[in-house]
């Protein structure tokens, strides 16, 4: 019976396939961890940036209609047992109710809440060159531009 090289040595052939599963697993541990430590140092602060962008589309707005037509309020804490932090859109006129943009640091991600509508949620996860990037729940990236201008249309309908 003839040894092919299957067979001739079996320890070494299982013991690289063994290292190389451990090396794959460390690694995207490590990529996990990574990510994860990337979303708690910077997830509030893309949140902060999203408020800042949609503040600044919405004062520009105002200027060029000449009227309060809406505004971005502050980012607020809210403590207890799921501690996050919100802010809303409203509408000065009070002419409808404000809808609230909810930002919570244990899953990295916002919650936005409308009148009407179902609720809207977004992860925060690392893209490309460890950027932060919103995403929806069916994983479509979306920038900051992007998600504010999606919100302030929903907001804006007029």
């Amino acid at each position: 019976m003839e040894d092919d090289e299957r067979t001739k040595d079996w320890a070494a052939r299982e013991a690289a396939k063994h290292l190389r599963k451990e090396q794959e697993s460390a690694n995207a541990k490590e990529r996990t961890d990574r990510h994860e430590r990337l979303k708690d140092e910077g997830g509030l602060e893309h949140f902060a940036r999203l408020r800042e962008w949609m503040s600044q589309q919405t004062k520009s707005f105002n200027e060029q209609v000449k009227k309060r037509a809406f505004e971005v309020g502050e980012i607020k804490p809210v403590g207890g047992a799921d501690w996050h932090h919100f802010f809303e859109v409203s509408d000065p006129n009070r002419e409808r109710l404000a809808m609230k943009i909810f930002y919570r640091s244990a899953p990295h991600g916002i919650t936005v809440e409308q009148q009407g509508t179902a609720p809207k949620q977004y992860s925060v996860e690392v893209g490309d060159k460890d950027n932060l990037r919103f995403e929806t729940r069916d994983g479509q990236p979306k920038t900051i531009e992007d998600l504010g201008t999606e919100l302030l249309d929903s907001f804006h309908r007029p």
